[in-house]
């Protein structure tokens, strides 16, 4: 569900539907109308537009943290790397 939920959130395409919105704007309404918590429909909007607080993200607001993933220390904890990337999850 969540990896869904990503993929509506990046895959934009520029042309409009049949209805006047662009499919970004379909997905986002689809999103909200699935009967699902409303804290999960937060969290797949949060990691769609990188709020998620990873590492790298609490770095770029300037608080001191080692960007580094904390399970095996090769690489930096982005949202990508934390949902779906990281082999010690």
């Amino acid at each position: 569900m969540i990896r869904c939920g990503y993929h509506l959130g990046v895959s934009h395409k520029d042309s409009p539907s049949s209805s006047g919105l662009s499919d970004m704007e379909s997905s986002w309404k689809f999103l909200w109308r699935i009967k699902v918590p409303t804290k999960v429909k937060i969290f797949l909007w949060k990691a769609c537009h990188n709020l998620l607080p990873t590492h790298v993200n609490l770095a770029k607001r300037e608080l001191n943290v080692d960007v580094l993933c904390p399970f095996h220390h090769a690489k930096p904890e982005t949202t990508m790397h934390a949902l779906w990337n990281c082999s010690s999850l």
